[in-house]
């Protein structure tokens, strides 16, 4: 009897990430590098968001969860980058955070409320943002932009 599968996205049988043997510094970035891959094609257009197929039940609005899917990597990004490790990706997190914390800017995450996902997702941005003094390739990368935003709408300097 032939085993079932669930969604795949992009790959037949088993997930990149399942084959990576842990075993240093880089079979760990490697590791990073095929959970961040699969989200590629999922970046709406200014990268602010990204949407996987499939149904989901959680209890929040559709840009939260886009949102989510934007932030949640960024654990692993960032500590790929501070690591040592390169993403050819990378970019694709520094003009999505940018646009999505330009009020301005059609995909906009919108400002979160009491009890909102939003602010679940603030934990992966506040870390990068953090520790990016730390983390050179993230400042070059151009996060500045994003402590100096959050600076100018919290009336902080």
């Amino acid at each position: 009897m032939a085993a079932k599968t669930g969604l795949v996205i992009g790959f037949e049988g088993r997930h990149p990430f399942s084959q990576v043997e842990l075993t240093d510094r880089a079979s760990v970035q490697e590791l990073l590098r095929t959970l961040l891959d699969p989200l590629e094609p999922f970046f709406s257009p200014g990268k602010a968001r990204v949407r996987c197929p499939g149904a989901t039940a959680v209890r929040f609005d559709l840009a939260a969860s886009d949102v989510e899917g934007i932030c949640r990597p960024l654990w692993g990004l960032a500590c790929l980058l501070a690591g040592g490790g390169e993403y050819h990706g990378a970019e694709w997190w520094v003009e999505g955070i940018k646009a999505g914390t330009n009020p301005e800017h059609p995909e906009y995450w919108g400002y979160p409320r009491d009890n909102d996902q939003r602010m679940v997702e603030m934990c992966p941005l506040g870390m990068v943002r953090e520790t990016e003094t730390r983390m050179p390739c993230l400042t070059k990368l151009g996060f500045q932009g994003l402590r100096s935003r959050s600076r100018r709408s919290s009336g902080t300097r």
